[in-house]
């Protein structure tokens, strides 16, 4: 099957989710599209060292919420968003196809369970990536940050 190409529409509104979500105090270290072969749905992809201090689950309720707010774009299904720690294989699986394609140029990566790739995962492409640091986040901006999005999304129901 080939990877379909993201819609335009997906694509400004994940530019616009990055943007707003910055403005609501989170800057996360991955910041992604990426077409899931089990359901062939695109899932945006929030890779954030927070996710191991506070948990994927809390992380996600504020999202709902700035969502229900309409303080994150209306037009990403919120069920596909999909929160993630640097420190997953899967993770750094990608950040070595994206290492790689920044020698060979832009490509699309694709990610498998087995390591004969008889079961893929899931497909990215390097259009698809607003943001990808090579590092993860210092504990001490992971802190800050936390506390002024949790901060700024109370705010928001107030």
């Amino acid at each position: 099957m080939d990877t379909p190409a993201l819609p335009e529409a997906l694509k400004r509104a994940g530019a616009d989710y990055q943007r707003k979500l910055r403005a609501l105090g989170l800057d996360p270290e991955g910041f992604l599209w990426a077409f899931d072969r089990y359901d062939e749905k695109f899932h945006l992809w929030i890779v954030w060292s927070g996710v191991d201090e506070f948990g994927p689950y809390k992380l996600a309720q504020l999202l709902f919420k700035a969502y229900r707010l309409s303080a994150l774009p209306q037009e990403i299904d919120p069920f596909t968003v999909e929160v993630l720690s640097p420190r997953l294989s899967i993770v750094h699986a990608l950040r070595r196809l994206i290492e790689e394609s920044i020698k060979k140029g832009p490509q699309e990566m694709k990610i498998s369970e087995t390591s004969d790739h008889t079961t893929e995962l899931t497909r990215f492409k390097t259009a698809w990536i607003y943001k990808f640091d090579r590092k993860d986040l210092p504990t001490t901006r992971v802190l800050k940050d936390w506390k002024r999005f949790q901060h700024n999304v109370g705010a928001l129901a107030a």
